[in-house]
C-alpha cells in the first residue's frame, strides 16, 4: 500500500488545495463542489443520529451522491423486507469506532462480517456499493473502499477478508 504523492510531500499546500476544490471552500467556494462531499452530512429528514443502527432512505440517496445507483428491489430489502436484520446486525457492532483501535482479527461470526455478507447478498449489490452503504453507518470503522481508492494506494486486497464467502 502507498500513500497519494499529495500525502507524501512536506508541503501540505496542494493537497488542502484538492480538498478545498472538493468541499467547495476557500477560493473554490464560487464553485460547485463535488457531490461526494455530501456523502457524510447529507441528512435530508434530520434524523441521522437517531438512525445509526436503520438504514434509511437518506442513506441511499447518500451513496448516489458517491455515483453509486441502489437498486429498486435492494433498497426495498434493505429500507423494508430485510430491514430488522440489518438493524439488529448494526446494533450488534456497536457505536462507531477507529479501525486503528481495532484490536481482535476480524472472523466470520463477527457482527461486521456477517453486514457485509448480508449487503453483498442483495440483488446487484457488490463490494463497492456495500463499502459506501457500511461507510455511512460505521465511518471510521469501515472506510469507503472502491476501485478509485484502490488505484490511488496501490492496493485491491484491503478488505480481501469480508469479500470471502
Amino acid at each position: 500500500m502507498r500513500l497519494p504523492q499529495l500525502l507524501q510531500d512536506s508541503d501540505d499546500g496542494p493537497a488542502r488545495e484538492v480538498l478545498y476544490r472538493y468541499y467547495g471552500l476557500g477560493s473554490y467556494r464560487q464553485a460547485s463542489p463535488f457531490t461526494g462531499a455530501r456523502f457524510d452530512t447529507w441528512d435530508n429528514s434530520g434524523t441521522r443520529s437517531v438512525d445509526r443502527d436503520r438504514f434509511t432512505a437518506d442513506d441511499l440517496v447518500a451513496v448516489t451522491l458517491l455515483s453509486v445507483h441502489v437498486p429498486a428491489l435492494a433498497a426495498i430489502l434493505l429500507l423494508e423486507t430485510r430491514a430488522g436484520r440489518f438493524t439488529e446486525l448494526l446494533e450488534a457492532l456497536g457505536e462507531d469506532r477507529d479501525l486503528v483501535e481495532e484490536r481482535a482479527p476480524w472472523s466470520a461470526d463477527w457482527a461486521g462480517t456477517k453486514l457485509w455478507k448480508e449487503l453483498t447478498s442483495l440483488p446487484d449489490v457488490g463490494a463497492t456499493m456495500a463499502s459506501k452503504l457500511l461507510a455511512r453507518k460505521r465511518p471510521r470503522l469501515r472506510p469507503i473502499y472502491d476501485s478509485v481508492v484502490a488505484d490511488v494506494i496501490g492496493s485491491k486486497q484491503l478488505w480481501n477478508h469480508c469479500e470471502r464467502s
